[in-house]
């Protein structure tokens, strides 16, 4: 009964951290609200009408993971 028990334990504990990737977002596959399918949409046409190789915003960091090391970071003016 305790095995039993011990078992389900970690089996719940693997689960909830499945839930979500090393960046904090929830693992595929997505269900997005409507309002929120817009927004993606959107965002996807702004994309692909400019030059997605100069296409940058604030939230780079969160769009395209960098490591610590990598040269973009070390850059300065």
């Amino acid at each position: 009964m305790v095995l039993l028990i011990s078992i389900l334990l970690i089996v719940r504990t693997v689960k909830r951290r499945q839930v979500e990737t090393k960046e904090g977002f929830p693992k595929p596959p997505w269900r997005l609200q409507k309002q929120s399918q817009d927004i993606l949409v959107g965002w996807v046409k702004n994309i692909l009408l400019k030059n997605p190789l100069i296409w940058r915003c604030s939230d780079r960091e969160v769009i395209w993971p960098y490591q610590e090391s990598d040269a973009t970071r070390e850059f300065t003016l």
